[in-house]
């Protein structure tokens, strides 16, 4: 409006110099005459100002009934109060006699048309206001709606005929004026509990809300009175007026108290047939730091270890990871990931709780060491699609491993982040899993402060119990021919120059393993490192070999 009023000005007084250079030029004669076609036009604008307000108010009348033509017809009104203000502009500057009138009379046509304006612009939020009012009626009245913290999508299911909870049919009738409809529209009821009873919150009647089921969702909107295309719902159903869901820490919420008449947790570790004696100890820390992973109980102590189960096929090495979910939870299970795949293993660390490495010696030495990365995570940096902001995810997901190999652990620096324990047998996957009780006894020994993280007198005692599960490589086979660790004394102080020059003298060129890779092997077999009067070495001995062993010897020189 500002602007539109200087506009105006600087016309006026542009005019006001033309008419004096005007008048100055062609006598007083022409001005009289030039006077007097100005009094004839200012006798006709009052009735073409009177017009425009007629004009300006049937529009206004027009847009009430009909928004789609609101637009039109208020450009049409606003297009006639413009010129009638700069007819009465021109008017203005051609007799100077009376501004203030004049002055006064284009100031009414532009209010005119700003009122116009006005009237346009309240309609139009009427109007969205009352299809945002419409979509919630409509989508509480026949659906129920929660976003899936875990899956990072909305899911919806069909509200049930009988649910007391469901309000009332409420509609704004079609083809009101913008007013009457903001009038005659009920007040909206409370959004109704985006969850249903807690035995219905995995309910197979849950499904994702895709683009087709959206469109379905706008299509019966529309047929029941709404105004609203998808944009419109999807505005709706992909903002935080939908309340949040998380399946797996609903699950742990409505798990009953423990009973305090087994130790499920033991028991479940007991179904694996085995001789390691700290698997049932270790298995149960490993259940505790699952749970407390989920939660979110503390960013210091994240599940680092993973248990891993070796045997042979059939043994149903699988199937006791996978019995550890419960069936509501299973979606949240997953055999493998690809480690190749970053977005992939991103979306697993947040979306799964229980990932199964299976197969483990099938991962090359790089994916193992991302593994291994991956363990002392406790944030996830995601990164959504088709978006360049990352975002920072809590962790959810644990690991457990499967294989056949052996000596499935191939990292010399150690291996203290996997539990290995050998399967003897078959596990028993028969009888039934009592998940509730095995969950509420996690979560009371939690509640009571129980330790939930592997010490390091625990990591020790893994590190140590690992080693026959640790392949050997060619250095380290050679070092353990020739020597063995030794008492530190100063006459089993060696040198890596005298072990090198003994296995010299036993193995050709191609075959002798560099200093690096001794010192490597060294490190690995547990020698110790000292020093003896300025000399520095290694604490070993040579290896004996009975009469009649081909292997490699070092003799005594």
């Amino acid at each position: 409006m500002k602007k539109m009023k200087y506009i105006f000005s600087y016309y006026l007084s542009w005019l006001r110099r033309k008419v004096r250079r005007f008048a100055g030029a062609v006598g007083a004669t022409e001005a009289t005459k030039a006077a007097d076609s100005t009094a004839t036009a200012e006798a006709a604008a009052p009735a073409a100002t009177t017009e425009a307000t007629n004009a300006a108010a049937s529009t206004a009348t027009a847009e009430a009934a009909a928004p789609a033509a609101t637009t039109e017809a208020t450009k049409a009104a606003e297009a006639a109060a413009t010129a009638e203000a700069t007819k009465a502009a021109v008017t203005d500057g051609t007799n100077e006699a009376a501004p203030t009138a004049k002055s006064a009379k284009a100031a009414g046509a532009i209010r005119t048309a700003g009122a116009a304006k006005a009237t346009r612009v309240t309609g139009a939020a009427a109007y969205r206001a009352n299809a945002i009012l419409f979509n919630e009626n409509f989508l509480n009245e026949h659906y129920l709606l929660r976003y899936n913290t875990m899956k990072r999508i909305t899911e919806y299911r069909p509200k049930p005929a009988t649910d007391p909870a469901a309000p009332a049919a409420q509609s704004v009738p079609a083809g009101l004026p913008a007013e009457a409809a903001a009038q005659s529209a009920p007040t909206p009821a409370a959004p109704a509990a985006p969850v249903g009873l807690p035995d219905e919150a995995f309910s197979p009647l849950w499904q994702p809300l895709t683009d087709r089921d959206l469109n379905r969702l706008t299509v019966e909107q529309l047929k029941a009175g709404g105004q609203s295309w998808s944009y419109g719902m999807q505005l709706l159903t992909e903002s935080t007026c939908i309340a949040d869901f998380n399946p797996v820490k609903h699950y742990l919420d409505t798990c009953p108290q423990w009973d305090r008449q087994h130790d499920y947790i033991a028991e479940l570790a007991q179904r694996v047939p085995t001789d390691y004696a700290d698997w049932t100890r270790f298995f149960h820390r490993w259940m505790l730091a699952m749970v407390a992973q989920v939660r979110g109980m503390s960013r210091e102590h994240g599940n680092a270890v993973v248990p891993m189960l070796i045997g042979e096929q059939g043994t149903r090495k699988s199937t006791f990871c996978k019995m550890l979910l419960p069936r509501e939870l299973r979606e949240y299970y997953m055999d493998d990931v690809k480690m190749d795949n970053a977005e992939q293993v991103e979306r697993v660390l947040g979306r799964m709780w229980l990932v199964n490495i299976d197969e483990y010696n099938s991962k090359t030495v790089h994916e193992q060491a991302k593994i291994k990365r991956l363990l002392t995570e406790h944030d996830v940096q995601v990164r959504r699609m088709h978006s360049d902001q990352y975002t920072m995810t809590p962790r959810m997901a644990s690991f457990i491993a499967t294989t056949n190999d052996r000596q499935p652990l191939t990292d010399p620096t150690g291996s203290r982040r996997y539990l290995c324990v050998e399967v003897q047998g078959l596990i028993n996957t028969d009888s039934p899993i009592d998940h509730r009780q095995l969950f509420a006894q996690a979560l009371w020994e939690l509640e009571h402060g129980h330790t939930y993280w592997f010490t390091h007198e625990d990591e020790a005692a893994i590190e140590e119990h690992n080693r026959p599960y640790r392949v050997l490589t060619a250095a380290d086979e050679l070092l353990m021919a020739c020597y063995e660790p030794a008492p530190v004394a100063s006459a089993n102080l060696t040198t890596v120059t005298e072990m090198m020059r003994c296995m010299q003298e036993q193995l050709k060129g191609a075959d002798r393993p560099t200093m690096r890779q001794l010192i490597e092997a060294l490190k690995n077999q547990r020698f110790s490192y000292g020093a003896q009067h300025g000399r520095h070495g290694w604490y070993a001995r040579r290896v004996q070999r009975v009469a009649g062993d081909e292997n490699v010897k070092c003799e005594h020189s």
